[in-house]
């Protein structure tokens, strides 16, 4: 048949059959994954419509039989999941992987499904199975149950940012340890040999990572140990920050925040202690840190958009490609955006900085 699709010397997509077919996208890929939700009667309908505009299912589809399949055995349906699990603030944290996903969707006319679920989700994997989709993206607390529960769906599945996972999975992240290891080389060559780090408690792999990257840089260099605030929460972390900090003589010159949720409160209550940034000591943070009407804090760029274009796009080769092979890792290096909180450290009392001959 004939191609008739809208736009001339384009390939006709889900998009295109449904308008034709006067359904909706559902009820395209319900007709085409043979789910129940259409009647047979609309099923034939998409069917012949899918067959009147010459549209493929897959890029290995040779007909529209209820028993042909694409890559990896199944049909696609132009539809892509993306579901934050266990984690109800995961796309308030990371509105650029959600809009990187997003834009790269309509680019290539996708359909973006946000699915969130919480940990015992699998008694709604009927509901959640409906639509027949291409490929899913999960973000938040993943682990290998939540991996094994969707490995049932028979598509291509990719993880962003961190996980609990044992087997192996797609998956996009920062390189943490090379985070740890620029942190410190920024603020070495600054000249500040006395650091205080401050984390949560194993909450977060991405602490821990960048935590060890830092103190095994700083052992190389030669430096002494950091001291290491391990904060339960923000206000446990204010009243240590001061008890570090309170001796002029002793106290750390250089402070890495890797929970940013302290940054804001550390940098309140130095000023209520009378210090100044970066007079007094200067600041690093691991995640962007918007702070109105306050200095600009210097810090270590999460790439979140980044990891959402990359992710996206290697899920798009994965949906297309009958030999997916192993999954692997890929790591996103880490650079930081200079602000108003980092500077060489406060000089001694009674010693002068060394003047700079002019060359």
């Amino acid at each position: 048949m004939k191609n008739t699709s809208s736009s001339p010397g384009r390939a006709p997509n889900i998009y295109d059959v449904a308008q034709a077919a006067k359904v909706s996208i559902a009820a395209v890929s319900f007709a085409l994954n043979d789910k129940a939700g259409v009647s047979p009667k609309t099923r034939q309908r998409v069917l012949n419509t899918c067959r009147t505009l010459g549209y493929t299912p897959s890029p290995s589809a040779r007909s529209l039989s209820r028993n042909c399949r694409g890559a990896g055995g199944r049909v696609t349906t132009d539809l892509i999941a993306f579901s934050p699990v266990d984690h109800s603030e995961a796309t308030a944290h990371y509105p650029e992987v959600l809009g990187a996903i997003t834009q790269l969707a309509t680019r290539n006319r996708k359909m973006l499904l946000h699915q969130p679920v919480q940990k015992g989700f699998e008694s709604q994997l009927p509901w959640i199975n409906r639509y027949g989709i291409d490929g899913r993206i999960l973000i938040g607390r993943v682990d290998d149950s939540v991996v094994n529960a969707f490995g049932t769906e028979n598509a291509p599945l990719l993880v962003i940012g961190d996980h609990e996972c044992r087997q192996p999975v797609w998956n996009i992240n920062m390189d943490y340890p090379a985070v740890g290891r620029l942190m410190v080389d920024h603020l070495w060559q600054l000249g500040h040999r006395r650091f205080l780090f401050i984390s949560s408690p194993g909450q977060y792999q991405y602490q821990d990572e960048i935590r060890r990257a830092s103190i095994e840089r700083l052992r190389e260099n030669g430096a002494r140990a950091p001291i290491c605030l391990v904060t339960e929460n923000v206000s446990s972390a204010i009243p240590q920050f001061e008890k570090t900090m309170g001796d002029p003589k002793t106290r750390p010159t250089a402070v890495l925040a890797m929970e940013f949720a302290v940054t804001k409160p550390v940098l309140a209550h130095s000023r209520k202690l009378g210090m100044k940034l970066p007079r007094d000591f200067s600041m690093l943070a691991f995640g962007i840190v918007n702070i109105s009407g306050s200095q600009k804090v210097t810090f270590v760029d999460p790439c979140t958009e980044e990891s959402g274009r990359l992710g996206m796009e290697l899920l798009l080769r994965l949906i297309g490609s009958e030999n997916q092979g192993r999954p692997c890792r890929t790591l996103i290096p880490p650079s930081i955006t200079e602000g108003e909180t980092s500077a060489p450290p406060p000089m001694p009392a009674g010693r002068k900085s060394p003047k700079i001959k002019a060359s």
